[in-house]
């Protein structure tokens, strides 16, 4: 049965991939399941090339799927079919949905600042230092989130701040820095911390931090700082856009998130129309030229005509 190509080569997943990588494959894996279900596709001589219409449509009247997502599901069963030797299936010669990912969001300063002051405040219970840590380090790393749950402590240079992450997405080893924001927090943090291997440890329930405790912390943060809504990846596009338009190298940026194309770095920053303004304003084309007017014009100056039609 189809169902059962999916599970094994789920299977194979959990025993190669990283963790993290798995569980979004868990997750593929369990929808197209209920999807196949649905439209009555149990074998592989079941599944045409037409079979992807069906498809498209379960995900659209029954899950709040957009293309991308879709996207990624039909990929998912087309490596299925390959890995069980399918090489040559009609579902195969199926094309991709158009794009329509929306990209992470930088946070807006305003909010930036409530969140940073709200952390900076908190004392409501032992974890409350581990979670400043958190968005502190979120911020000024621009690590995934993943990435930063995984720090050892051995892993952190207190000395030259900066931050060795040895579980990465692109499985390659690389050095963050971070700044006094995030100094005095770490220290504190590693003093308190009663095991030696991980930075992010919950005191409370006495296990490494996971996941779903910073979702449950950001889910409370929003309520009480009234912000509509923040996930761990904005702080990774603030951080980068920030850097940017403080004067810092794309490569640079390029280097501390770890992309392996400068094309993804660009779009992790942001570089956009309000970033673009700025620079243009601040290298006016048309000084020279206008003072050469003027020098020529005396009193009928191209400036005076401009402010005369505004």
């Amino acid at each position: 049965m189809l169902q059962e190509m999916i599970q094994k080569y789920l299977e194979t997943s959990k025993e190669e991939k990283a963790e993290h990588t798995y569980r979004g494959e868990y997750t593929i894996a369990q929808s197209l399941i209920r999807c196949l279900d649905s439209i009555g596709v149990d074998r592989v001589d079941q599944l045409k090339f037409d079979t992807q219409k069906e498809i498209i449509r379960y995900y659209r009247n029954f899950t709040r799927c957009k293309n991308s997502s879709i996207n990624k599901h039909t990929a998912y069963l087309k490596a299925v079919l390959r890995s069980s030797g399918f090489h040559d299936h009609p579902f195969l010669l199926t094309k991709k949905l158009r794009d329509d990912t929306e990209h992470t969001k930088v946070i807006e300063k305003k909010d930036l600042f409530k969140i940073m002051q709200y952390c900076m405040d908190l004392n409501k219970n032992k974890n409350s230092i581990v979670y400043r840590a958190v968005i502190f380090l979120l911020y000024e790393t621009g690590s995934r989130i993943n990435e930063l749950l995984n720090i050892k402590i051995r892993n952190v240079n207190t000395h030259e701040r900066w931050i060795l992450l040895d579980t990465t997405k692109s499985h390659k080893d690389r050095v963050v820095p971070y700044s006094h924001l995030s100094a005095m927090v770490i220290e504190d943090l590693i003093k308190c911390n009663p095991q030696k291997e991980y930075l992010f440890w919950n005191l409370i329930k006495k296990r490494q931090l996971q996941y779903n405790d910073v979702k449950l912390f950001l889910r409370d943060m929003m309520d009480d700082i009234d912000i509509k809504h923040v996930h761990p990846h904005m702080f990774r596009k603030t951080m980068a856009t920030a850097l940017v338009e403080k004067g810092a190298n794309t490569k640079t940026a390029q280097k501390i998130l770890g992309h392996e194309s400068i094309v993804t770095t660009e779009i992790y920053t942001e570089y956009n129309l309000r970033i673009a303004m700025k620079d243009y304003q601040r290298h006016d084309i048309s000084t020279g030229v206008l003072s050469a007017i003027e020098n020529r014009q005396g009193d009928t100056s191209i400036t005076h005509f401009v402010k005369k039609r505004a």
